[in-house]
């Protein structure tokens, strides 16, 4: 196996079979798109990655994430604007989600899954860490606090 092949994996639509079909674009084009797996750093990524822009409903814009267009000699596939992506039949498009959803939902879910887990264990430590490490400097401040208080009551009680 190429070992760049999992990067660029994804189901190519070329029209060589009906699982494969070519989509649509309004002006009647029907370019070949690679639907990608997405490597995992773009599974999560809060308010850019694929789960987010699923869970809030900017279809169009996950689409961008996910979908790539061949080049004009055919020998690869580069990323799509939202013009493209705008500019598909409403028919393409929800093929196109229902596609990326295919490819890497399970994979997204799983993922925020395991960072919930690993969040929840480390939480508690992390709480200990931060009170350890900030408890010489709320020592300092409330000693100044107290100081502070201290001379702002003798100054009024002077007047």
């Amino acid at each position: 196996m190429n070992p760049s092949s999992l990067l660029f994996a994804g189901e190519v639509l070329d029209g060589r079979d009906e699982a494969h079909a070519l989509i649509k674009l309004r002006d009647g084009a029907t370019p070949v798109v690679r639907v990608r797996i997405l490597p995992a750093r773009h599974l999560t990524t809060p308010a850019t990655g694929y789960l987010d822009l699923r869970d809030i409903g900017r279809e169009s814009e996950m689409l961008e994430l996910v979908v790539q267009r061949s080049t004009p000699d055919g020998k690869g596939f580069d990323a799509v604007d939202a013009a493209f992506i705008d500019s598909l039949t409403d028919e393409s498009h929800a093929r196109l989600v229902a596609l990326a959803d295919e490819l890497n939902f399970s994979r997204a879910v799983s993922q925020a899954e395991r960072q919930i887990a690993t969040g929840t264990q480390l939480h508690p430590l992390k709480k200990r860490l931060a009170e350890t490490m900030l408890a010489p400097t709320r020592a300092a401040l409330e000693s100044w606090t107290s100081s502070l208080t201290t001379q702002i009551s003798a100054a009024l009680a002077g007047k």
